[in-house]
Parts: structure tokens; C-alpha cells; sequence
């Protein structure tokens, strides 16, 4: 039985805790804050929480096209807060629960190396004691990147961590930054009421998305009324009473200023890594992510690190499978982690997801590809529910039709994906996908619609 420290509880870390404990290991997890990381408690669960409370109210307005008489509506923040608290506590205390029941030891404090086997963790009081480890899993996550931007300290601007503990909704926001995490603060804020503005640096927003789909989520929130300044970048904060008065330039120089009560940082995140003197270990550090092989293995063969301090991904669901990855080798396993199947959702309204690769990044890469593509106007689930915005397109390689990319805009679109992932994990063919029954009327049709068209024949679109 081996003696295996984690270093971090978040989704990664509690989950590589819990199989090296049901491989016979003694586990030792160490967290700093509070067990499951900023996914469970800043992050992942509490944004959706309040997602879905935007999306309530948009039901409010929508149940009047089905013939109910909506009186005027409250809403209490004070009220939304307390369901998102209750909901963080009930997971957290879950997982507690869950590393209790495998015996994993919960050491609360902050971990640094003093020795590549030996770990010193300093608790709330100032006190460390020492623990040797024959592994160790480093899992310590990721923080707010913060851009280079005057007066960043200035009151009212607040990082995605924050946001998520505001005592108001606010009247107005600017989110620096059109990726992922800003993407989603905008609908999220925009759909409570805020007057939200967008200043993305890239050209686009959702840098990392397919081009198309990322087109039609920008032209979804402006038609909703969020502003949304592309190749721009903010210059400087400057505190005005109770607000902000916001400075960005566009990419020929012109500078325009907004007057905003918050300002939100989304700006991407930086690893954590700095905290656990890796110099004494001589592990491989490049640009503060910690370098480890298909294993999860770092420089040093014992020691492990897995989530946004190491992977490529910065995404929940791959921290827990490299944890997962991480103790199966612990245990004498030789496993490797594959990224060709990894899905990314994103909670816009309409939904986001998608898995493999985009129509440009195939082409980049000089793979022949053919498309196919089904709009939710022609699905009739979508239709029922009033959310005909968005569509199915795949991605294929043109010779044999194997499927390389799935991206979904439309309702439920976060759960549809798993379908589509299990379809490219089997190395399923479009001709594989459009062969499936599937129910109706579901929005899982547009799927087999979409691989349908990308062979020519689609049965719920026109010809032409």
C-alpha cells in the first residue's frame, strides 16, 4: 500500500483521491480553501445556478406565445443567492461524504514541497507539519489571469471568482474579455437585466469555437442587446463616484468610453503553481504549467499533476479523467490520456457545445473535409419548445466520412454532445450516425439530420 498525497480538492483532485483509495492506497488530500475547487464553489455549479434563473425569467416572457397572463414579476438577489449557496453546500458536502467514505484523510491548509517526497502544509493558524508521500498528485487549479490594464484595483472591478458573491444585480457591466467565461457572464448578466458590454482583444469572440457557431452566438446576444467591441482592448479604469468610466481602443487606435457600475474581469486564467516551491523538486515548470507526459507523469516519476496547472485543457470533466488517468499509473496501471474526444460546453442561450475539431482547424491542418448542417427552425422538438435559434453541423473527412467534429447551437445542446462523443469515440462514420433511429421529436433528430445533409440527403430540408 503506497502513501499518495493530493495536492488540491477540486475536480480533479477529489476524484484522483478517491481511486487511488479504491486501489488500495493510503490518500491524503490537501486543500487550501474549501473541497471542490472553483468548479463546485466559484465556478462550473454556482454560474449554472444563475443561468438557469435567466433562463426562468426569458420562460416568463416566452409563456405569453403559449397563452398564459404573466402579472409582473419580482425577483429577489438575495433569494437567487441563498438557492446558489444551498446548492454549492449540498455538492460539497456530497463529495465530503464521498472522501470520508473511501478514507481519504482531508488535511485543510497550504501545501509547498521542502523535499521531492516530503510536503509541508501550513494551516489557517500559521502552523505546518510535514507528510511523506511515495506519490503525489498535484491538482492546484487555476486563478483569474489579470490583463495589464490601469487601475485594476479600482472599486467595482471584480474578477469571475467575485462575480459570483455581488450583494445586487448590477445596472450596467463591461466584461473584458469574449471567451468562454466572459461569453457566459454576458448572458448571464444581460438575461438578469444588466445593460452588459463585451471588449474582446481577438478578432472574433469564442476564439476556440467553430467560426460559424461562434458568429451566430455574437449576433444571438446583440439581438438581446449586449454591445460587443471585437479587436479592441481596454486601456484604462478610472473610479467616478459610484461607477466606472472605461477606456478601449479598437485596432486603429480609436478610443471610445463607457460609463459602467462593474467592470468583469474575463480575461482567461493563470495556473497555480507558484505556492508549491517546485524548484526544490526540479520539476519541469514552462510559463507556470507544470510539463507531464501522456501519464500525467512530470520530470520526477512519482510525482503527477493533472487539471489547469498542467493540462491543455482547462475544463472540469478532463481533470477528473486525468485524475482518474493519474492514479490508475500510481496503481501499476499503464495508461495514457487521449484527447481526440474532448466535449466543451458552453451555457449561452441557446446552449453551445461541441467535440473534435472545427471546420477551419481541419483545413489548417490540410484535412479534406466535407460538412453537413441542420437548422433547429426544421426540428420539431425545437420548434415546441419556442427555440428554433441555432444548429447542428458536422465535420467530416471527405473520403470515408468519419466524423471529426460535432458542434451544436440549440436547446440542450450540452446534452446532446455526449451523443455525438460517443459516435466519435467509436470512430462512427456519417452514413454510421444517419443509420441510427432516433426519437421524435427530440432535438437529438438534428443530429441524424445534420449527417444526413453532409451526405446529400437530408429528409427535412428542401432540395437545392
Amino acid at each position: 500500500m503506497a502513501e499518495v498525497i493530493v495536492i488540491g480538492g477540486g475536480p480533479g483532485g477529489y476524484v484522483s483521491a478517491i481511486r487511488a483509495a479504491q486501489l488500495g492506497n493510503s490518500v491524503k488530500l490537501v486543500e487550501k480553501d474549501a473541497i471542490g475547487g472553483t468548479c463546485l464553489n466559484r465556478g462550473c455549479i454556482p454560474t449554472k445556478v444563475l443561468l438557469h434563473a435567466t433562463g426562468l425569467r426569458d420562460s416568463f416572457k416566452k409563456a405569453r406565445e403559449y397563452g398564459f397572463t404573466i402579472q409582473e414579476q419580482s425577483f429577489d438577489w438575495e433569494t437567487l443567492m441563498q438557492r446558489k449557496n444551498d446548492t454549492v453546500k449540498q455538492l460539497t458536502d456530497g463529495v465530503r461524504a464521498l472522501l470520508d467514505s473511501w478514507g481519504v484523510e482531508v488535511i485543510e491548509g497550504e501545501a509547498f514541497f521542502e523535499e521531492p517526497k516530503v510536503v509541508s502544509v501550513r494551516d489557517a493558524r500559521g502552523s505546518s507539519h510535514r507528510f511523506f508521500g511515495d506519490y503525489f498528485i498535484i491538482a492546484t487549479g487555476s486563478r483569474p489571469s489579470m490583463p495589464p490594464i490601469e487601475r485594476l484595483d479600482s472599486r467595482g472591478v471584480l474578477t469571475s471568482d467575485e462575480a459570483m458573491n455581488i450583494e445586487r444585480v448590477p445596472s450596467s457591466m463591461l466584461i473584458v474579455g469574449g471567451g468562454v467565461i466572459g461569453i457566459e457572464f454576458a448572458t448571464l448578466f444581460s438575461g438578469l437585466g444588466t445593460t452588459v458590454t463585451v471588449v474582446e482583444f481577438l478578432p472574433r469572440i469564442l476564439s476556440t469555437v467553430d467560426e460559424e457557431m461562434a458568429y451566430m452566438v455574437h449576433e444571438s446576444l446583440s439581438s438581446k442587446g449586449v454591445a460587443i467591441h471585437v479587436a479592441a482592448r481596454v486601456a484604462k479604469i478610472e473610479g467616478k463616484g459610484s461607477s466606472l468610466t472605461v477606456t478601449f481602443e479598437d485596432k486603429n487606435g480609436k478610443s471610445t468610453t463607457v460609463e459602467v457600475e462593474k467592470v468583469l474581469l474575463a480575461a482567461g486564467r493563470t495556473p497555480n503553481t507558484e505556492i508549491l516551491d517546485l524548484e526544490r523538486t526540479g520539476i519541469n515548470v514552462e510559463r507556470g504549467r507544470i510539463v507531464v507526459d501522456k501519464h500525467m507523469r512530470t520530470s520526477l516519476p512519482h510525482i503527477y499533476a493533472i487539471g489547469d496547472c498542467a493540462s491543455p485543457y482547462m475544463l472540469a470533466h478532463v481533470a477528473m479523467a486525468e485524475g482518474e488517468t493519474a492514479a490508475a499509473n500510481i496503481g501499476g496501471q499503464d495508461l495514457e490520456m487521449d484527447y481526440t474526444v474532448v466535449p466543451s460546453c458552453i451555457f449561452t442561450s441557446p446552449e453551445l457545445a461541441s467535440v473534435g475539431l472545427s471546420e477551419s482547424e481541419c483545413r489548417k491542418a490540410g484535412i479534406s473535409v466535407k460538412t453537413g448542417r441542420f437548422p433547429m427552425e426544421g426540428n420539431g422538438r425545437a420548434l415546441t419548445l419556442g427555440e428554433a435559434g441555432g444548429m447542428v453541423k458536422i465535420v467530416a473527412d471527405s473520403r470515408y466520412e468519419r466524423v471529426l467534429g460535432v458542434h451544436v447551437l440549440g436547446p440542450n445542446a450540452t446534452e446532446l454532445i455526449s451523443t455525438a462523443c460517443m459516435a466519435m469515440k467509436l470512430e462512427a462514420s456519417a452514413d454510421e450516425i444517419s443509420d441510427m433511429i432516433f426519437a421524435h421529436p427530440t432535438i437529438g433528430e438534428a443530429l441524424k439530420e445534420a449527417s444526413l445533409s453532409l451526405q446529400g440527403r437530408a429528409i427535412h430540408l428542401p432540395k437545392g
